[in-house]
């Protein structure tokens, strides 16, 4: 049902939710409240949880290593710590079922019919192509590192997974470089919208 609902109603709802998150003062009840209602929405859109919770698991404990310096901040506590994980939790569930019932061209083609700089769609659309790219290229690399024996010891993966880190960060750049010069030579121009 939620994937055949207009993209622009979807859109103006995940903007709303997001701004309730950050301004409406929620206690842990409400909290656990949107958690089940956001799980009933992908039980609805039939996206299967374990999708779901491999993707955020991806995210969380980022942000739970980040939130975690709250307690120690001047005026920060732990309740604001743990309000901030909660916030921060059913951002990333909005977000995911925002993309998992909605194909990314059609929220790019309803961003720019709201007006949003064409730069930030570009950037967006760019992000999106490179990621899988990017995934790709992770993928190709931890073959390589296993293909090595780079897992036999803990010392070796930590060793193997910092010159993967670094492999990445270096092609990454390099393939960057040869995209924007290949878009040059071809003439591109960040369109304006409405062109």
């Amino acid at each position: 049902m939620l994937h055949t609902v207009n993209t622009r109603w979807k859109l103006l709802t995940f903007m709303v939710a997001l701004v309730g998150y950050v301004i409406l003062p929620m206690n842990s009840l409400q909290f656990l409240v949107l958690f089940v209602l956001l799980m009933g929405g992908f039980l609805i859109a039939d996206v299967p949880l374990k999708y779901v919770l491999i993707r955020a698991l991806v995210i969380i404990p980022l942000l739970v290593m980040i939130v975690l310096f709250i307690p120690f901040s001047a005026d920060g506590t732990w309740s604001m710590a743990f309000r901030t994980i909660g916030r921060g939790v059913c951002s990333i569930l909005t977000l995911l079922l925002l993309v998992s019932t909605t194909p990314f061209p059609a929220v790019l083609r309803e961003l720019r019919r709201m007006h949003v700089p064409a730069v930030i769609l570009q950037v967006l659309a760019f992000i999106y192509r490179y990621f899988f790219v990017l995934i790709d290229e992770i993928e190709h690399m931890q073959l390589a590192i296993k293909a090595r024996g780079a897992g036999s010891s803990n010392r070796r993966l930590i060793r193997g997974f910092s010159r993967m880190l670094g492999m990445l960060i270096i092609r990454s750049f390099e393939r960057s470089e040869r995209v924007f010069q290949a878009m040059r030579l071809r003439g591109y121009t960040v369109e304006e919208p409405g062109e």
